[in-house]
């Protein structure tokens, strides 16, 4: 299928000008563990920036959030309030004010502000002072499943400031999961659509494709996804492009749409859509949906992606502080049309915005030492582009074990319409620095699913220093683990796992012919002969009038085991 010209679509944000006197900074940070967010020389900094724990039904529980005065000139005074949260589009926090939202949408939130309290509605820290706010969280008895709320803290202006103000202002996440008795997991793929946007003042027309999803369940579950698009095409369905949808959480009883923009303007006609939904990490059946598309009506063919691959498709080099060093990638395009590349380098998307301890993870990334060579250049349909991968090492004194890049290759037809884009990991092996195969399982739960099966869900870190693949498994054994009673492989993101990188699997066990009583749950993350990671649980199963009912129990003299070779 011959492909359109028609031009690229590219997102430019923009910002209205400041004409208040007062300047609000926002930030809401999503890390892989606890960690500040940095307002200094701008006030303060608080952490966690996201608060996240496990709590019984009808007890208390006490948490700290801690606040601190970045400025050593000045005190700071920082107001705190609770607020409800729900989600907006692509997942995103969404602050309800009083005033904001219907009755309704507040009686279908999974809301633990009615039952948290702050310390107090503000703190006045003196200059470097620290100081940990109590937050109490009396869980009712009946509570079940994922709760949530927000945080909101913000400095005060100082006294008879005049002119300009700058007011820091984060939102602070608190999401309670109740311990016991399994919820059901019921996240839905809804329905899957397409959009075309017509050109503005300062944006290009595009298309966007999109996907609704829904969780009338009460777990808080993390969501991956895809849709593939194709245009009929003298009685043939022809693929146009297949688009990654922005990874989400999503909170019990939300509701939104992922949206993603292809880049490209596409005719009117008749179009294929094939959604496929991970939650987290388990696969659900494919939605398919066949449109009448109302597009571009300049526009009378259609762009397609072209069929790009790189070799190797991993590029691992070794080097030393103060070293260059040169990698070769072979670049061919499969497809019939000629298309420009554009190459560029950037942080992989796992190591951005995460940290474990002090270690950031653009502290692992060597996107800034590398460059990629020519920098733009035409490839032709069969053609095949070999490219220098060049990585200049500064002379670092204490250097990590391995540094990582992305190397992406943007490809577009002549009048600049996006024909898709290929990517491929640089890992750069720094000599002499002892690799440590690391990994922590950070959750593990059970979720009712269809029947009698539930479904199993661990989120594991990997919290050494290099990548590793991995593959994760369960096995439900009688509590002197010598009797197997059931089994499965969980499924999952494939490939390298980096440091800091966090993942879901999901797999199901069926308990129909589970006896009643009490059993052991054991995960297991396989680090590709670098050892393994090993988690366990108790679990109670009851019968309830011929229904098998799962409870998650606690075993106090078992510890989570890393790199356990007892199966």
């Amino acid at each position: 299928m011959k492909r359109t010209i028609e031009s690229r679509r590219q997102v430019v944000g923009g910002r209205s000008p400041v004409a208040a006197a007062a300047l609000f900074v926002s930030a809401l940070l999503a890390l892989l563990v606890a960690q500040p967010a940095y307002g200094r020389g701008l006030g303060f900094m608080a952490r966690p920036m996201r608060i996240e724990f496990q709590a019984d039904a009808g007890r208390r529980a006490v948490t700290n959030l801690e606040l601190r005065n970045t400025s050593g000139e000045r005190q700071s005074t920082v107001d705190l309030r609770l607020v409800e949260l729900s989600q907006g589009a692509n997942g995103r926090w969404r602050i309800i004010e009083p005033g904001d939202a219907e009755e309704e949408e507040l009686e279908g939130l999974a809301s633990c502000r009615p039952w948290t309290q702050l310390e107090g509605p503000s703190v006045t820290l003196d200059p470097f002072e620290r100081r940990d706010v109590r937050i109490t969280f009396d869980v009712p008895a009946r509570a079940r499943g994922v709760y949530f709320a927000g945080i909101i803290a913000q400095t005060r202006p100082p006294e008879g400031a005049t002119g300009i103000r700058t007011v820091i202002r984060f939102l602070i996440p608190v999401i309670v999961e109740i311990r016991g008795r399994s919820v059901r997991q019921n996240v839905n793929l809804e329905d899957v659509g397409m959009t075309f946007r017509e050109r503005s003042s300062d944006s290009p027309a595009t298309t966007f494709v999109h996907a609704r999803v829904a969780n009338p369940g009460l777990t808080y579950s993390r969501l991956r996804g895809t849709v593939r698009v194709e245009r009929e095409w003298e009685g043939r369905w022809r693929p146009v492009t297949e688009a990654a949808l922005p990874s989400a959480n999503i909170i019990p009883g939300a509701g939104f749409d992922i949206r993603h923009d292809i880049e490209r303007r596409l005719p009117s006609g008749r179009y294929r859509l094939t959604g496929t939904l991970y939650v987290d990490g388990r696969r659900l059946p494919t939605l398919t949906e066949e449109i009448e598309f109302a597009g571009d009506p300049e526009v009378t063919e259609v762009s397609v992606d072209s069929a790009l691959t790189l070799e190797p498709e991993v590029v691992d080099v070794t080097g030393t502080p103060g070293a260059t060093r040169t990698a070769v990638v072979a670049l061919r395009n499969l497809s019939d049309d000629a298309v420009t590349v554009r190459p560029r380098v950037e942080v992989p998307g796992s190591l951005q915005g995460v940290m474990m301890g002090e270690l950031r993870g653009d502290d692992l990334a060597c996107a800034e030492w590398t460059t990629v060579a020519p920098d733009e250049f035409t490839l032709r349909g069969g053609g095949r582009q070999n490219l220098r991968v060049v990585t200049r090492i500064p002379a670092i004194d204490d250097p990590q074990a391995v540094y990582y890049a992305s190397l992406v290759f943007d490809a577009a037809y002549p009048d600049g319409q996006s024909a898709g884009q290929t990517d491929t990991l640089l890992a750069l092996r720094m000599q002499g620095v002892e690799l440590e195969p690391k990994g922590e399982c950070i959750s593990l739960s059970v979720a009712q699913g269809e029947g009698s099966e539930y479904v199993i869900s661990a989120r594991f870190a990997n919290t050494g220093n290099v990548h590793y693949d991995a593959t994760a498994r369960a096995r439900l054994t009688d509590p002197t683990g010598m009797r197997g009673h059931g089994e499965a492989m969980l499924s999952g993101e494939t490939g390298r796992m980096l440091p800091l990188q966090m993942r879901d699997y999901s797999g199901l066990i069926d308990f129909a012919d589970i006896e009643p009583g009490v059993y052991v749950l054991r995960v297991v993350l396989d680090k590709d002969g670098a050892g393994r990671v090993v988690r366990e649980t108790g679990l109670r199963v009851e019968d309830e009038d011929g229904e098998r009912i799962v409870t998650q129990i606690e075993r106090p003299d078992e510890e989570p085991a890393e790199d356990d070779d007892a199966e």
